[in-house]
């Protein structure tokens, strides 16, 4: 079974750039929120689905990742 499925994953902008200032709980009452950067969206080929057994809230199933590809403005690669 192959499914393709697309993750838009972001990241922080601390980790691209050279860091981030955060304010502590005694700083401030509202936190402050992350600056965040578009890295890629991923297409995978999945193989079939594998249960794994019960779990707290239902069956617990694994879905392979094997294979596929991924692209955005400062990365992209495949598997």
């Amino acid at each position: 079974m192959h499914c393709f499925k697309i993750l838009p994953l972001i990241l922080f902008s601390f980790l691209i750039t050279n860091g981030a200032s955060f304010t502590t709980a005694t700083d401030s009452t509202t936190p402050t929120t992350p600056g965040l950067t578009y890295l890629y969206t991923a297409y995978v080929d999945c193989s079939a689905a594998i249960t794994v057994g019960p779990g707290p809230k239902g069956t617990r199933l694994v879905i392979p990742i094997v294979g596929g590809n991924f692209t955005g403005p400062r990365l992209s690669g495949q598997y």
